[in-house]
């Protein structure tokens, strides 16, 4: 099993001496590059987490889950799934020194094409934890919320509901593939931030062009320390509502037939208007639009 294994990576070795140099990876055919991006949203914390292996590990990454570089196949999204999963649990999020469980919520890959023939793999990953409960809050309108007073597992706030507004501190770290070179970045979302060790710029716009100054130097940044400040529910989920309702009116615009008619339309859009708690001058506006086009009863 040893010397089918070492046999193995002298015909790779071999392949990607031969091989285009023009389709090898920019860190190496044995770098493991790592991105992730914090943003800090009125619902909880978002990570966005890429992971780009050059053609050795993607080799190996295929081999352990016995899968081959086709996107379309079941079983290499059942793999990445599963992935998503374990890399999840080798990521740190801490916020005012309590541990949060991050949520998969999505996972993509790609293969594009190394060197020799060989592919690379590139997993993208979502991941979602909620704001830690507010300890020693007896007066419920110390806590701001948007409507229920229910908790989510292990007492933490669910998207309905937000903690006070206040700082707080966050600590990450990302501990998945050890020893491994590669380009190796941490980004934060500007936006509710007091303070971060992480940039708010991104320098390879999410591991697709790594700057070619700084290949011989890349970042190795595995962990980032940040202060924000919690979002306030009055601006943030009427904010949210506002954002909600013009993409709900611009798909119903867009999708609904056209043997519609602007009228029914419009009506549409009204209810789902009133459904998230639309202003009642608005609704009244389009409501007389509706009845001067139409010259309905309404």
């Amino acid at each position: 099993m040893f010397r089918k294994r070492i046999y193995c990576f002298a015909l790779i070795a071999l392949c990607l001496l031969v091989g285009q140099r023009s389709f090898a990876h920019p860190m190496g055919n044995f770098s493991v590059n790592h991105y992730s991006k914090i943003s800090v949203e009125s619902d909880g914390i978002k990570v966005s987490y890429i992971i780009d292996l050059a053609e050795i590990p993607t080799y190996q990454e295929l081999q352990q889950g016995n899968v081959t570089a086709d996107v379309a196949d079941p079983a290499v999204t059942r793999f990445v799934g599963l992935r998503g999963a374990e890399l999840g649990r080798g990521l740190s999020l801490l916020v005012d020194g309590k541990r949060l469980a991050l949520r998969l919520v999505s996972s993509q890959v790609i293969f594009p094409p190394g060197a020799g023939g060989l592919s690379t793999m590139k997993m993208g990953f979502v991941y979602r934890a909620d704001y830690p409960r507010v300890e020693g809050t007896a007066d419920p309108s110390n806590a701001l919320r948007s409507g229920r007073d229910d908790k989510g597992e292990g007492g933490a706030f669910s998207k309905d509901r937000l903690v006070a507004e206040r700082a707080g501190g966050l600590q990450y770290s990302d501990g998945n593939y050890p020893g491994h070179a590669g380009w190796k970045e941490i980004v934060a979302d500007a936006a509710g931030l007091i303070s971060s060790s992480a940039p708010a710029t991104d320098r390879s716009a999410g591991l697709t062009n790594y700057p070619t100054d700084l290949l011989n130097s890349p970042p190795q940044d595995l962990s980032a320390v940040i202060q924000f400040r919690y979002p306030v529910a009055d601006t943030s989920v009427g904010r949210t509502i506002s954002h909600s309702f013009n993409e709900v009116s611009s798909r119903l615009l867009f999708f609904c037939p056209l043997q519609c008619g602007v009228v029914d339309t419009l009506l549409l859009v009204l209810n789902q208007r009133n459904s998230m708690g639309g202003s009642p001058g608005s609704s009244k506006l389009m409501l007389e639009c509706v009845v001067r086009l139409s010259g309905r009863n309404i």
